[in-house]
């Protein structure tokens, strides 16, 4: 339903080295970087924890269950390197770099957030399209058994109610952006087939034989939006959207030790 997401978090993996001794700014500067390697080096074990379960992350029903509780902690983990660092007051010079840790720290606890709600909406997704898979063999065994174009008609209302609760399971659904596309295709194909089914059983009772030949096909195409061309380049967008903001993270932590550096020559 979702391909692998290449997730490969940084986790404020930057050398936040010392630049020695010397001057109050410099001493000032050394003494805002040993707190901030005090604050990430408290939270190694469960950070290094977060870029593993980011980078093992799959959609298999095996991996969600497997990822689930370590993502929470990596959720976790995020939020209180976050909160430890707005706390430290940084001296003028180290500003940029403190603003530019808190951006890495805040983007990266925002994706890997967005992997924990997919773990806990795409087995929901899951859950609500199950009864429409029987749904639509109760369809067919009641067509193949139905003598008549009404009795036909019934199976059709009777496949149509059926969707009502699905359809509306699946729209309460606050799905993350990466889920967003399933989510949508989803309630488009629950609608279509509602309309469809509905448009088809009164064509059977009118006995409009041209426009039923019509219908089903219409019925049968709108079982197959999953597959379409542009519900799949939705969900490969949102994916490519995703791995961006990944890239993002990498980008980031490059700014954050092309500032060490920077403050390293400035403050020789």
């Amino acid at each position: 339903m979702l391909a692998r997401v290449a997730a490969a978090l940084a986790v404020v993996a930057v050398a936040l080295t010392g630049c020695g001794g010397g001057g109050d700014r410099r001493d000032a500067v050394d003494e805002y970087v040993r707190e901030a390697n005090t604050v990430q080096n408290g939270l190694r074990r469960p950070l290094i924890d977060v870029a593993h379960a980011t980078r093992e992350f799959g959609t298999s029903a095996s991996d969600l269950e497997k990822e689930r509780p370590r993502l929470v902690t990596a959720t976790r983990t995020l939020a209180t390197l976050q909160r430890r660092l707005e706390r430290l007051d940084p001296p003028p010079d180290a500003r940029r770099l403190h603003r530019l840790l808190l951006r890495l720290v805040s983007t990266e606890r925002g994706l890997t957030e967005e992997l924990r709600r997919v773990v806990v909406v795409l087995p929901e997704l899951d859950v609500a399209s199950r009864p429409v898979a029987a749904a639509g063999k109760r369809l067919q065994a009641e067509l193949g058994a139905a003598k008549t174009g009404l009795a036909q008609a019934a199976a059709l209302d009777r496949y149509r109610a059926a969707l009502a609760v699905p359809l509306g399971t699946v729209r309460a659904v606050e799905a993350p952006p990466l889920l967003e596309p399933l989510r949508a295709t989803q309630i488009a194909t629950l609608v279509r087939l509602r309309r469809t089914a509905a448009e088809l059983a009164v064509a059977l009772r009118t006995r409009r034989a041209g426009d039923v030949t019509r219908l089903v096909a219409d019925f049968q195409a709108a079982a197959r939006t999953p597959e379409t061309l542009a519900a799949q380049r939705a969900r490969i967008a949102a994916i490519e959207a995703y791995n961006k903001r990944v890239e993002g993270v990498a980008k980031l932590a490059a700014a954050v030790q092309r500032e060490r550096d920077r403050l390293d020559r400035d403050l020789e």
